[in-house]
């Protein structure tokens, strides 16, 4: 039994319908839009909701049906990236602290072996075991809450949390009687969060479940005082990230287009995060929609957003690690190429390129909107070029809220040349992603091509304007018949997205 909220619901209840699935909670506006689905009064198993940057969604609930919600999406989704975490939401586990990295902050060993994140309200030693719950499930570092908790149908039981009651639950008079049962069964030192399957269980049921946990927390406190390692103690809520690159918007764009009037690059331009161009998107629709070129012209109007302040910040996410922030001073080409240019203001290492990192040295950072590639040229104080490094990723994406900025997900294999010498690093950890089930082999074989291509193409020119041209051949040739590839052209041949000028017609442009 399925929630579904977000920029993406149509399309997604209209795939999750196709695919066998019942849903609980759907807004009725989506109901309208498609019709007969499959529905029940059984509490809600799993939801699915919008990422907090709208690049894809988050499905958290019953670990079974999250699995089942998640690979079935990215089955049918091209370039749709599943990160699946067993130990999400609510999940309790015994932790042995580390070190101190602030204020009641500390990182800590899971049972796993990898390393999180833990707020305490007390001083904690290093070595010492205590127990914790998930807080912000993340496949690099959980954060993770020192306490217990754990889940039922109507409820969850948390350590040092205050009672409250889901906002799905809107009878003020129920969430009273709730508030009023947690309070009457729950001993000081525990909150309640109850769910909204607990709006209209019986309060019989709601009361002997919450019973049922107090019991659980106390079996648990007595076998975690025992634990000398890391362990695991309870299962709580499975959740799974699933990425949809712009490719994957663009064919949601399709599906929902079966149930709803659906202008060109719909999710494209919901996922900016501007308000004003969501209500521009439903107002295009309410009037019976619009031609590619009316939305192309939407699309870039935001993009020049973000180019036109000069200096742009770019977001490199990583699908199982922590993502990083740069910050470049842009210009656009006359054939259409972002050019991102930095100097280098500390001393290191090129990470991937290996070579020294000096004061004065420039990096020259070459893409284009929709980009599969990002190029980095490096050179000296004195302009003498000392290796290049072509990052693979999902195309090039923005949003303009919070903060204007540019996005890309960095897919692992890479592809550099120093001292002549080329190489593709990094396969091994693509080919992770792909065993682990993350990228599905349907799309890693496009972006294999991609990587030997642009290998090929460093082995014959560092020139930053040949290779630029080049990548876009072989992304054409990689990707040929994908509809976000027309896009990303029509996009390239623009002008004044740099300085804001007024953009030229784009008739015959589109097809």
């Amino acid at each position: 039994m399925l929630r579904v909220r977000g920029i993406y619901s149509t399309s997604l209840v209209g795939l999750l319908d196709e695919l066998g699935f019942t849903f609980s909670d759907i807004t009725e506006k989506v109901k309208e839009r498609i019709g007969h689905t499959r529905s029940s009064k059984e509490p809600v198993a799993v939801t699915v909701k919008d990422l907090e940057d709208h690049k894809g969604i988050v499905v958290v609930g019953d670990s079974e049906t999250v699995r089942l919600v998640a690979y079935g999406l990215a089955a049918v989704i091209p370039e749709s990236f599943v990160v699946y975490v067993e130990s999400g939401p609510y999940t309790s586990m015994a932790v042995r602290v580390l070190e101190r990295v602030g204020e009641g902050l500390y990182r800590v060993e899971l049972p796993s072996g990898k390393k999180g994140l833990l707020r305490t309200r007390r001083p904690v030693d290093a070595g010492m075991i205590t127990v914790a719950y998930v807080v912000r499930p993340d496949p690099a570092e959980p954060f993770l809450s020192e306490g217990l908790a754990v889940v039922g149908r109507y409820a969850r039981l948390v350590e040092q949390e205050k009672h409250s009651v889901s906002e799905h639950i809107w009878d003020q008079g129920r969430a009273a009687e709730l508030l009023s049962l947690a309070q009457m069964l729950v001993p000081e030192g525990w909150g309640v969060k109850f769910r909204s399957s607990a709006g209209k269980a019986p309060l019989v049921e709601v009361m002997s479940e919450v019973r049922h946990l107090i019991e659980r927390v106390a079996e648990l406190k007595r076998k975690a005082s025992k634990l000398e390692e890391p362990s695991h103690l309870a299962s709580g809520e499975a959740i799974a990230f699933v990425h949809f690159s712009p490719t994957a918007s663009v064919v949601l764009d399709r599906v929902r287009s079966r149930y709803f009037t659906t202008i060109p690059l719909h999710h494209l331009l919901k996922s900016t995060g501007s308000r004003e161009v969501s209500e521009r998107v439903d107002k295009l629709e309410a009037e019976g929609g619009c031609d590619k070129n009316t939305s192309l012209m939407l699309y870039a109007d935001q993009l020049n957003r973000v180019l036109q302040a000069g200096a742009v910040t770019l977001v490199h996410r990583k699908l199982l690690g922590k993502h990083h922030t740069w910050v470049a001073s842009a210009t656009v080409s006359a054939e259409g190429f972002l050019l991102l240019s930095r100097t280098v203001r500390t001393e290191g290492v090129y990470d991937g390129v290996g070579i020294p990192k000096n004061v004065g040295d420039s990096i020259l950072s070459v893409t284009w909107p929709l980009s599969r590639t990002v190029a980095h040229f490096y050179f000296d104080s004195r302009g003498k070029h000392k290796g290049a490094y072509i990052n693979i990723n999902t195309p090039l994406d923005f949003f303009v809220e919070p903060r204007p900025t540019l996005t890309y997900i960095d897919l692992q294999v890479d592809v550099v040349r120093v001292d002549d010498k080329v190489r593709v690093i990094d396969e091994d950890e693509f080919q992770m992603l792909v065993s682990e089930g993350v990228i599905f082999e349907r799309d890693a074989s496009r972006y294999r091509c991609l990587a030997r291509e642009s290998a090929n193409i460093l082995a014959r020119t560092t020139e930053p304007t040949d290779v630029a041209w080049a990548l876009l051949e072989a992304q054409g040739k990689c990707f040929k018949g994908e509809s976000v590839e027309e896009v990303a052209a029509a996009l390239r041949r623009l002008r004044g997205l740099s300085d804001g000028r007024a953009f030229r017609a784009l008739e015959d442009e589109v097809h």
